[in-house]
């Protein structure tokens, strides 16, 4: 049995070498779910569009311009005109339009300028899908604790032997511990007290020493992710030169009145271009009609970008608000910690109210309690209770020692006492 789990496991790590990058773009376990819908999923969405639309640009033919009435037999010429005019770009004039526009700054103001640099576009909005999540894996790590680490630790607890799961919980609890520890505050005047009391109720303000850094860097990231989409329809609208934003109604619009599919005005399909061909000292100026095969497809792909914008947008915003919520509203870490203590069945006694209130607001703190929650997204329930139980003692133990020590008030002492 043991031959077939190394061998399984063996596979599995042949796998990740043969594709090194993987890993690497599904990010780590330290976030949830809706920053992996925008640095993960978005991303392989928005990569095999770009794949598709490339090689459609550079393997086909992406233009066809249609030139008879020049009388050119030589495919070579054709073949010029179509790469001039691919390069120069082409601009669009309606057949319902009664006259054809004869001034040449009439007609530059009619030049679609987008659809060769469609593959580029998508790149840069996978850069921008990815770059809040790059910003939390390289910062986190300032906060003083290995969260990754952490995090594969607490993962790889349900497949080992239930002897030794006790052990490897003492040990992450010691860990825990530990990091809270270097992170107080030693040195106390009014400016450092100022500080911390702001920075109680301003999370944002991202204090190591006041527990708030992993809280307020992971509220900034999510700031980030919405700011970041949200801005992509500003980016669309710059890049096609068109209102972008209300696309996704238009689209609705006509499917819901039942409207035949016309030939869109963004992505328009059939384009005229006009260049000029220098025979000695004479210049003449020609126009010519071409098809875009790849608008078809472009256009379909922005249509449901469209949609998948603003899903992400929607999602971003409620994760931001949430989280928002979560790091200001001091009493749902209370809730939080005091749930799991429920699990296993420690229930916080009334003479412990007080001592389980320092716990979670003064050794805990906003950061404790944010590294409990990323941990509870990768183990069972079961698991962070036990932790938090470790936790517990080792907090009570710490304060057994102050007692010695004569630092308690009486008050305090009963509730060490009857703990």
């Amino acid at each position: 049995m043991s031959w077939v789990l190394n061998s399984q496991r063996t596979e599995k790590s042949a796998i990740v070498k043969v594709v090194p990058g993987f890993n690497k773009l599904l990010g780590t376990s330290i976030d949830d779910s809706a920053a992996r819908l925008s640095h993960v999923y978005s991303v392989y969405v928005l990569l095999i569009f770009a794949v598709v639309v490339s090689t459609s640009q550079f393997v086909g033919n992406p233009i066809h311009c249609l030139i008879p009435l020049l009388d050119i037999k030589d495919s070579s010429y054709q073949k010029y005109i179509e790469n001039l005019c691919w390069v120069a770009n082409t601009y669009y004039v309606s057949f319902n339009e009664g006259e054809f526009p004869v001034d040449k700054i009439e007609r530059s103001a009619k030049h679609i300028t987008y659809y060769q640099w469609v593959p580029l576009l998508l790149v840069i909005q996978m850069f921008l899908f990815k770059l809040p999540n790059v910003i939390w894996v390289l910062l986190h790590a300032y906060g003083g604790l290995s969260l990754s680490g952490l995090v594969k630790s607490v993962a790889e607890i349900n497949e080992i032997d239930p002897k030794d799961r006790e052990n490897v919980i003492s040990n992450l609890g010691s860990q825990i511990d530990r990091w809270l520890e270097v992170q107080k505050l030693y040195k106390r005047n009014s400016c450092i007290n100022a500080i911390s009391a702001i920075s109680r109720y301003f999370v944002c303000l991202c204090n190591k020493r006041n527990g708030t850094f992993l809280t307020g860097l992971y509220l900034f990231t999510k700031l980030v992710y919405a700011g970041s989409v949200i801005g992509q329809f500003f980016v669309l609208n710059a890049f096609m030169a068109t209102n972008y934003t209300m696309y996704g109604y238009e689209v609705l619009n006509s499917l819901l009145s039942k409207r035949p599919w016309r030939d869109s005005p963004r992505f328009p399909t059939v384009t005229f271009c006009d260049f000029e061909i220098r025979q000695l000292q004479n210049v003449q100026t020609f126009t010519v009609q071409c098809v875009l095969p790849a608008n078809l497809f472009n256009e379909k792909v922005f249509i449901f970008m469209w949609f998948w914008l603003s899903l992400v947008t929607l999602v971003s915003v409620f994760s931001l608000l949430k989280w928002l919520y979560i790091s200001t509203y001091k009493p749902s870490n209370l809730r939080y910690v005091k749930k799991y203590r429920t699990i296993v069945g420690k229930f916080p006694l009334r003479t412990e109210r007080r001592l389980f209130k320092r716990f979670v607001h003064q050794y805990l703190r906003d950061d404790g309690v944010f590294v409990l929650r990323m941990l509870a997204r990768n183990t069972t329930d079961i698991v962070i209770a036990l932790l938090i139980d470790n936790l517990w003692q080792n907090y009570v133990g710490q304060q057994k020692r102050q007692l010695k020590n004569g630092s308690w008030s009486k008050n305090e002492t009963n509730q060490l006492a009857s703990d």
